[in-house]
């Protein structure tokens, strides 16, 4: 049996760089393809934490707990863009911190609302992305298209029976279509009650939660899948397109299109699979 892995590390010391380390994967024009990596740069942009981009090598083991995206901080590998995030908050409250609200209640909104489309909302993302058979076609041209054509086919044929296997354990592999977009279509509902005419979702200020939203918003919207339920799931709320456009033009403007970062340091230890 695998040793467990070890605890995530609660902080850090200041003084050390924050180095981001993501897979520059295109789809679309989305910012990224993956809407955790979207959604920890959205956290960082917005709340003003200084840090550098760095490319994933995938090749590379260093990542213990082999998912993406990684933060490199000092001697701390924190994985999972909701652990950097709160990792980020106690080690510069005066910028990440903000990002999370002191009243309990709005905390507890806040929580539920990330939680809800990192473990309700994605899994039936993967669906659509992997299961449904023109949108795995599209993704494996996409999301896979920097490697080389035999590579893409042999990370195809890994990928997609161990996603199918994760999604039928999770829940969602045991739904027809149409109650997974049931579902899907209901939480963006949710989120769009939520969000209101406000230009947050709690309010006046930017909070982690608007982090996540912008992260799975935009990577819906700016997808070219040829099966667009996911997209006009968003589409058929204006002032989630709204949200996403404007976060988009504040914080992402320097974002070339379709993949890659602006200034990208040389590729570092990566990861093996997405979060």
């Amino acid at each position: 049996m695998a040793a467990a892995p070890a605890d995530v590390p609660a902080r850090g010391d200041p003084a050390d760089p924050v180095r981001l380390v993501l897979l520059p994967a295109k789809i679309g024009t989305a910012v990224n393809a993956s809407p955790f990596s979207t959604k920890l740069l959205a956290f960082v942009r917005i709340s003003g934490v200084e840090h550098e981009l760095v490319k994933a090598d995938i090749t590379s083991n260093s990542n213990p707990r082999k998912l993406w995206p990684y933060m490199l901080h000092g001697p701390n590998v924190v994985p999972d863009s909701s652990a950097i995030a709160s990792y980020l908050a106690a080690t510069y409250p005066e910028t990440a911190g903000r990002m999370f609200p002191s009243d309990p209640k709005s905390l507890g909104l806040a929580h539920a609302a990330a939680r809800m489309m990192d473990e309700a909302t994605f899994p039936i993302l993967l669906w659509y992305r992997f299961m449904e058979p023109a949108n795995r076609v599209h993704m494996e041209n996409s999301y896979f298209g920097r490697m080389p054509w035999l590579v893409r086919r042999m990370v195809m044929r890994r990928v997609v029976p161990r996603t199918e296997q994760r999604l039928y354990l999770q829940g969602v592999g045991r739904l027809s279509e149409p109650d997974l977009l049931k579902q899907l279509k209901a939480d963006f509902a949710a989120l769009s009650s939520l969000l209101g005419a406000g230009p947050y979702l709690l309010g006046a200020s930017p909070c982690f939660a608007d982090a996540t939203l912008f992260g799975f918003l935009d990577t819906a919207i700016h997808d070219a899948a040829p099966n667009p339920c996911v997209k006009d799931a968003v589409l058929a709320h204006p002032n989630l397109v709204e949200f996403a456009r404007r976060v988009r033009a504040e914080y992402f403007s320097d974002f070339p299109p379709g993949g890659g970062f602006p200034g990208v340091a040389a590729a570092a230890a990566g990861a093996a699979a997405a979060e």
